[in-house]
């Protein structure tokens, strides 16, 4: 009887991190539960294409966006916490 493994490698979780269907389908394959015949490579790898394709475009939008939200978002934080102060100065002193 095989004892389950209870840990998982770092390139695992860097693929889980990347892509959880990636991760799920290589798991499935490893473990002997998908069996592809050649015509199913042919589709296997149109679907692995196009999923490289997928995760170059959302990472370059990802990496391309403007910092602005966030400088916008530490501006929103200041000017609450000015207004809070100012509340607390005019009103409780």
């Amino acid at each position: 009887m095989e004892t389950k493994r209870r840990y998982f490698t770092a390139s695992e979780i860097n693929q889980f991190t990347f892509c959880k269907e990636s991760w799920r389908l290589t798991k499935l394959k490893k473990e002997g539960k998908i069996r592809l015949r050649d015509q199913d490579y042919q589709i296997l790898n149109n679907r692995f294409r196009k999923g490289n394709e997928h995760h170059k475009e959302y990472h370059a939008k990802r990496a391309y966006q403007p910092k602005s939200s966030s400088v916008g978002r530490v501006l929103l934080y200041v000017f609450v916490l000015v207004v809070i102060l100012w509340i607390v100065q005019h009103y409780w002193f």
